[in-house]
């Protein structure tokens, strides 16, 4: 019996002619599907926040037009995009995204994560942590002792590992001046240790 990640890699992609544009379509709607009814089932006896008359007046009308008109004017330049999903395209580090990475980031836009703490995201929080100890066991590192969390790119995984590099550098130092006396003058192992 496969495993569950004993697949054709090709089938973890919509493909360069959107061939399993069905698949992708049919799972997208689902999600939709199931967060649409989370919201109408949470609480379902309070009564709506915006008023049905708001919904289908007039204004709506008017603000679902500049919608479209906006929503088309972005997918028209998005198209001017590198083509990184053809295979006649192989100049740069950027590739397709594969299917389950493009559901599941749809599927938690829908739910507006903020990982900033176990109180505001605790379930993204928790996949963020797990993602964490992966890559620490993908490196060799014992996942028990490691930590780690996602950033919106590159650019702020560059910078964190710089600001990483230099608190490193600056903890012996922070630590004898931690351990000084309260007039500063000497520290347990004297003033000459602070930079050797």
């Amino acid at each position: 019996m496969k495993s569950i990640f004993e697949h054709d890699l090709d089938l973890y992609f919509l493909g360069p002619k959107s061939e399993q544009r069905q698949f992708l379509s049919e799972t997208l709607q689902l999600v939709l599907n199931d967060h649409i009814f989370w919201r109408r089932n949470y609480y379902p006896k309070d009564p709506p926040a915006i008023a049905y008359h708001k919904v289908y007046g007039e204004e709506a009308s008017h603000f679902r037009e500049i919608f479209y008109t906006e929503l088309f004017t972005l997918i028209s330049d998005l198209k001017l995009d590198v083509p990184v999903f053809s295979p006649r395209y192989m100049a740069h580090m950027t590739s397709e995204t594969t299917l389950p990475s493009l559901v599941a980031y749809f599927a938690t836009m829908l739910y507006n994560p903020n990982n900033v703490s176990s109180e505001a995201s605790p379930v993204t929080i928790r996949h963020e942590l797990e993602v964490g100890r992966q890559f620490a066991r993908l490196f060799g590192f014992d996942d028990s002792r490691s930590f780690g969390h996602l950033t919106s790119g590159g650019t702020v995984a560059n910078f964190e590992s710089l600001w990483y590099n230099k608190a490193g550098l600056y903890l012996p130092l922070a630590l004898e001046l931690a351990e000084r006396q309260g007039d500063g003058k000497k520290g347990a192992s004297g003033p000459d240790s602070l930079y050797s």
